[in-house]
């Protein structure tokens, strides 16, 4: 079973990095478009990442407004991760991108780069394709021979734009009692 990853901001803080002050900090070596194809080039930033901080922030319908969580989701392709989380998932998490730090009230948080791409299944899966322009998905299928060895995801035909996961990474959210994530068996959202 194939999930698609998104935060829980019902319940949980949001994670609040400002894309400006990434850019600003990387000092000119990525320009602002660049750094939003990051994704889809699935490039790596562990050379030129800086040192800076974030912060999480209550969402206005948040139900409990001092729930951090373990896992969250940043530009929602950027799996953010409690230094407990860090700790359980860090080896497993590892072969499929890279670590970034990141300062929370003075915690090392680490922001996962997922650099693994996996193709679609496209003879089940379509684009919403308006005017000759990309509009997102209306269906979304994954060959599962190329999912078995995986945990963590990405593909080019959503444009990179959403990360997935294996039951196999639920299980080790589950059994490490990680907070944060939903795991939604509609894959297009």
């Amino acid at each position: 079973m194939i999930y698609r990853l998104d935060k829980n901001v019902q319940v949980y803080h949001d994670f609040d990095l400002d894309p400006f002050e990434l850019i600003e900090a990387l000092d000119g070596k990525l320009t602002p478009e660049e750094f939003d194809i990051c994704s889809w080039d699935l490039k790596s930033l562990a050379g030129i990442w800086p040192n800076i901080s974030a912060e999480f922030i209550a969402d206005d319908g948040a139900e409990n407004n001092s729930a951090r969580p373990d896992l969250t989701l940043w530009n929602e392709v950027y799996l953010v991760l409690s230094p407990h989380a860090y700790e359980c998932l860090c080896g497993y998490l590892k072969p499929f991108g890279e670590f970034l730090d990141v300062s929370v009230n003075d915690e090392k948080f680490k922001i996962f780069n997922c650099l693994d791409s996996i193709r679609a299944d496209k003879s089940r899966s379509s684009s919403n394709i308006v005017n000759g322009v990309w509009q997102g998905l209306k269906s979304l299928h994954f060959i599962e021979e190329e999912t078995a060895s995986k945990l963590i995801f990405k593909t080019r035909f959503d444009r990179c734009s959403t990360l997935f996961c294996t039951r196999e990474f639920v299980s080790l959210v589950d059994v490490n009692c990680l907070s944060g994530l939903v795991f939604s068996e509609d894959l297009i959202g």
